[in-house]
């Protein structure tokens, strides 16, 4: 066999496996506006809920059960947003690059802004000698909803603040 035939049936084999479909294709962008605002308002009611049951019995199962319907479909909006996950098969150019930074500054400036809120709100509550049972909770719905925003946030800026093909 010649060296062209082996080159040939290398390409075939490599064509086999569809990565350079994948690689020669356009990028697919998803965006999933309605989905991550609705997972956003979900986790942040279910904290309010918390907050405002003063994080006791009914209201903090209530709470909690919404913040976790949250986080699994944060997960899926993470998945098949907008935004391609670091290390993706699928091809990812400079637009997508600074919509992803862009994406991610906003949604670690809320995580920041939104930790300093919690921590103070959980030193006032030690401060103010509330159960320790009560602020260990409140913890757990802090931690939630903290993991919701670094899953659903960088989805819903991107989705949002975008002009996307086809919008008028």
């Amino acid at each position: 066999m010649n060296d062209k035939t082996i080159l040939q049936r290398l390409d075939g084999l490599v064509d086999w496996t569809g990565v350079p479909a994948l690689a020669s294709g356009h990028p697919r962008r998803r965006p999933m506006r309605w989905p991550a605002a609705i997972t956003l308002a979900l986790a942040a009611g279910g904290y309010a809920i918390n907050l405002l049951g003063g994080l006791k019995g009914g209201s903090f199962a209530i709470g909690i059960g919404m913040q976790a319907l949250a986080m699994c479909a944060s997960g899926f909006i993470a998945g098949f947003g907008p935004l391609k996950p670091f290390g993706s098969m699928e091809r990812v150019d400079e637009w997508d690059r600074a919509i992803r930074t862009r994406s991610y500054m906003a949604a670690f400036t809320t995580f920041v802004v939104v930790t300093g809120a919690a921590a103070f709100l959980l030193l006032a509550a030690l401060a103010f000698d509330w159960p320790r049972d009560a602020i260990m909770r409140g913890a757990m719905a802090t931690i939630f909803l903290l993991e919701i925003i670094v899953m659903a946030l960088p989805t819903a800026y991107a989705s949002w603040t975008v002009r996307w093909q086809g919008d008028d």
